[in-house]
């Protein structure tokens, strides 16, 4: 079952220098099966949107953001 866990959110905090392996370690519940989805509503702008889930554990978190550059 789905749920939303703000914890998953340090996954994509985690991605400032970089984007790197997936899937990678979840911080909720330490299995390797947490993955990341951003996506730029404009190629011209910063804004976008992000999803972060688990698929392990099932955690998820959904939010607006400033998509990195990279």
């Amino acid at each position: 079952m789905w749920h939303e866990d703000d914890r998953i959110i340090e996954l994509y905090k985690s991605l400032e220098n970089g984007g790197g392996q997936f899937p990678r370690e979840c911080p909720a519940c330490g299995q390797s099966h947490a993955h990341v989805l951003i996506y730029r509503f404009e190629p011209s702008s910063l804004r976008g949107a992000v999803w972060v889930w688990c698929d392990s554990c099932g955690c998820y978190a959904h939010f607006d953001a400033l998509v990195p550059v990279w």
